[in-house]
């Protein structure tokens, strides 16, 4: 059975399809889009400063958990 559409109105399949599109090309720009910056969270550098004393043998970054707790 055909579809009923009115003259000029696109099919769904392709206002589907360029949504689909519309939100990836969203999704790569929020994801990608000055990958390089600075997050608002300003204590990370503290964590992989820490992280990699760790790795190194010192333990004193960290003075309020002890490397062995959970």
């Amino acid at each position: 059975m055909p579809s009923r559409r009115a003259p000029g109105t696109p099919d769904r399949a392709g206002v589907r399809v360029a949504a689909l599109v519309l939100l990836a090309v969203a999704a790569a720009y929020q994801c990608f889009w000055r990958i390089g910056a600075t997050n608002v969270g300003g204590d990370e550098s503290t964590y992989v400063k820490a992280g990699l004393a760790y790795v190194h043998g010192a333990f004193d970054q960290n003075r309020e958990h002890p490397p062995t707790a959970k």
